[in-house]
């Protein structure tokens, strides 16, 4: 591979999916592992295989609150004397031909009881129940190992771990579980015409956009934020960030300062550190000027500074290099398809991702419709969108054919 100090960018840029494996090229996952208490590891992803140790439910047990019992007693008296009270958490002593034992949810049942009848359908008088409806043999009790058998394959290492996950851990009395390290990321942005929210500015000046919004997709991603460095347009200031940033984190996501403007200094910084680069240029909109780079070990990806564009190609090309890194098992996400409202034309020679929402038709079907603003400067248009949708180049799309749909519930987590 060329290094910067050649003319990486010649020729044409790469079509969008050989892109974005190119971006994903680095490798395997970068972190190491640590235990952590189970009720902190949602949004975080696991390290090791885990393997069931015991049944769950451990024993029998009741669903209901009512009276344990034989079916057959049933059957033959339609009533029973109640021979114990029995909370959840205590030992029933064993089942008396023709008795039964008030239970609880979860409490264990009795020896030789093969049903529960739910209180609602008994009526206990002087401690002799009798039972108002038909009942079934088994019915309202929860057997042992019904939901979870010992020996059981849980939870794949790579997964990242949701609160049903720790729900699952705490089934088999789990404190602490192996996850990775969580992925540490700095974020350089640039340029003499952005300043930071609380400072003064000018009618020349914007506030910063892309750092904030940056920092709060990695972070929803789980990533560690290790610092967050802006530069103003200078080769000398964006080699020194490199720097800095190269020595805290293990991947650096830059915005602006990558495309062809005379102000555009990032390229000739990542140069004078021999960086490789790894692509430069997308066949996409937005965000055709996208590289990737390796300084020395670690990725660097360079987004376009326009923010919408910036939120765009993190989405699609820098959201699935995150996940790889993090050991994660689903590093690029379902793309679905899904009728489109509104008939629209695909760009000639390249992909067109269009910010689009996700409602419903007339006959209470899901559809995307593409947002009039899909400027690579605007914001707005973003935060009213559920994803994004896939113009294929030159492809027309007529009202209600299916388009490709990035949905940002599974593209940003």
């Amino acid at each position: 591979m060329d290094h910067l100090t050649s003319t990486p960018c010649e020729g044409n840029p790469l079509v969008f999916d050989v892109a974005q494996q190119r971006v994903l090229s680095f490798g395997n996952s970068i972190v190491g592992a640590e235990s952590i208490p189970i009720a902190e590891c949602a949004t975080r992803v696991l390290a090791e295989d885990v393997v069931a140790i015991r049944d769950y439910p451990a024993e029998d047990n009741s669903a209901m609150d009512g009276y344990a019992c034989r079916f057959a007693d049933v059957i033959r008296f339609g009533k029973l004397s109640v021979q114990q009270r029995c909370a959840a958490g205590t030992l029933p002593a064993p089942l008396v031909p023709g008795k039964a034992t008030r239970v609880s949810t979860g409490s264990l049942i009795p020896e030789g009881a093969d049903v529960v009848i739910i209180q609602e359908h008994a009526v206990e008088h002087q401690g002799v129940v009798r039972v108002s409806r038909e009942v079934m043999s088994g019915q309202n009790i929860r057997r042992k190992g019904e939901d979870i058998k010992r020996g059981d394959a849980l939870l794949d290492r790579g997964t990242l771990l949701c609160p049903a996950d720790v729900g699952v851990l705490a089934t088999q009395g789990i404190s602490d579980v192996r996850v990775r390290k969580r992925l540490r990321v700095g974020i350089l942005t640039s340029g003499d015409e952005v300043t930071q929210a609380g400072g003064s500015i000018n009618r020349a000046q914007s506030f910063d956009v892309n750092t904030p919004m940056l920092k709060s997709l990695l972070l929803r991603l789980g990533a560690e934020i290790t610092e967050c460095i802006h530069v103003r347009d200078s080769i000398d200031d964006s080699t020194a960030a490199l720097r800095k940033l190269h020595s805290t984190t293990d991947v650096i996501i830059c915005a602006g300062g990558i495309s062809v403007g005379e102000r555009d200094y990032l390229k000739e910084a990542l140069k004078s550190l021999h960086a490789r680069l790894e692509l430069c240029r997308v066949w996409m909109k937005p965000g055709k000027p996208v590289s990737r780079a390796t300084l020395w070990d670690k990725p660097v990806v360079c987004l376009p500074g326009n923010p919408g564009a910036a939120f765009c190609v993190f989405l699609l090309l820098v959201s699935p290099l995150i996940r790889r890194l993090q050991g994660r098992t689903l590093v690029i996400p379902q793309v679905s398809k899904l009728p489109v409202r509104h008939s629209l034309q695909g760009s000639r020679g390249r992909d067109d991702f269009l910010r689009a929402d996700l409602n419903l038709d007339g006959n209470s079907r899901p559809q995307v419709v593409p947002l009039t603003s899909q400027s690579p400067g605007a914001v707005s248009s973003l935060s009213r969108s559920s994803g994004l949708i896939r113009a294929r180049p030159s492809r027309t799309y007529a009202e209600g054919e299916l388009m490709e749909f990035y949905d940002f519930s599974h593209w940003l987590c």
